[in-house]
């Protein structure tokens, strides 16, 4: 019999998230194994062994330089990068199977029988975001929104271990070494573009537009969420897995900072399972767990890393000799001018793409 397998990457200060996607998944699979990648370190901060989830460390991962990785990259983009690391780690470590990677920031709501037996027919399956044209009446997500986003949302990847699968993780994998970057400006956005091109490159790719799945402010305009006999159901259909994208616990009445088309108190099925879902991650410890630092925010003497230092460092890894990029007493005055100009272009782009809503 097959394992139903969940896998999902945070920093630690997402503790409590993951801890709810778990909860949420084996409640629909009881016999089921949850996978979470803690870029971070648990530093006594919480006992791994004491969770529901199996724990995997960014040393378990076959990267070629781990602390290369965390530095060059924010958690963000970390995060993003490290999905088809962890999934090919499942699947040579643990011999898993099929394996559906999902965002922290997902609740299970149905079982997810019907993505496990869609990997039996294709060898990746994506969802986008769209499956209904949005309405053209200058409200957020609109199509510049989607089209700098890409056609797929990587909150969700389901994976079979086959030899298409594998290519498709090692092709993944390659492009995301050195390519996860957030830089809207320049046509990039970590991990979610790249999947706009493997439905060209790859034959065995399943687009799953079950309206149950993957459901968020992207697609709300075509969705309508309602609950029946206590099960949450899109378009009369089960509602599998709701993704609270860009959510935020400190403003509850928010769906997500980056729509404006809906709002949670015009939609009282939707605000009630946001309200529960909220009452769930704050009861899984979100309120201690939010406190803690990023494990590799600092350097070791305790000044914050900046995002231009980590790209300038990205960007320039290959032309600098080697040194420790976490003690800062060995970043050269090439290195320091480097990091100054990636400054100066990244406020650059954010004030462009600021402006162009305004002119």
């Amino acid at each position: 019999m097959t394992i139903s397998v969940v896998c999902t990457i945070i920093t630690r200060n997402r503790l409590a998230w993951a801890r709810t996607l778990t909860e949420s998944f084996l409640a629909q699979h009881g016999d089921g194994k949850c996978f979470v990648l803690n870029i971070d370190e648990a530093e006594g901060l919480f006992d791994p062994i004491e969770e529901e989830f199996e724990m995997i460390r960014l040393q378990d991962l076959n990267l070629a330089d781990p602390i290369c990785a965390s530095y060059k990259y924010t958690p963000f983009e970390l995060c993003c990068a490290l999905k088809p690391y962890l999934l090919q780690h499942l699947f040579r470590e643990e011999g898993i199977e099929k394996a559906v990677y999902l965002d922290s920031d997902i609740i299970v709501l149905s079982p997810l029988d019907q993505i496990y037996n869609y990997l039996d027919d294709h060898d990746i399956a994506l969802t986008p975001h769209l499956d209904l044209d949005l309405p053209d009446d200058g409200k957020k997500p609109d199509d510049a929104h989607v089209m700098l986003s890409g056609v797929f949302n990587a909150g969700f990847v389901g994976v079979k271990n086959s030899e298409e699968g594998l290519r498709f993780l090692d092709w993944w994998a390659g492009k995301l070494e050195n390519g996860c970057i957030e830089d809207h400006f320049n046509g990039r956005f970590v991990d979610q573009k790249y999947l706009d091109m493997a439905v060209g490159l790859f034959s065995n790719i399943g687009i799953l537009r079950d309206p149950g799945c993957n459901t968020a402010y992207w697609n709300l305009h075509s969705r309508k969420i309602t609950r029946q006999n206590g099960s949450w159901q899109a378009n009369g259909e089960p509602l599998v897995f709701y993704h609270f994208s860009d959510y935020r616990l400190d403003r509850p009445h928010e769906m997500s900072g980056h729509q404006d088309r809906f709002s949670l108190e015009n939609l009282p099925e939707l605000k009630a399972l946001f309200d529960h879902y909220r009452t769930l991650v704050l009861a899984n410890g979100d309120e201690v767990c939010r406190t803690w630092d990023y494990s590799f925010g600092k350097y070791r003497n305790g000044r914050r890393i900046k995002p231009w230092t980590r790209r300038a460092y990205l960007l320039n890894r290959d032309s600098q000799p080697p040194f420790d990029p976490f003690d800062s007493s060995q970043h050269t005055i090439r290195f320091r001018l480097q990091s100054a100009l990636q400054a100066g272009l990244m406020l650059f782009n954010r004030f462009v793409h600021k402006a162009r809503r305004f002119f």
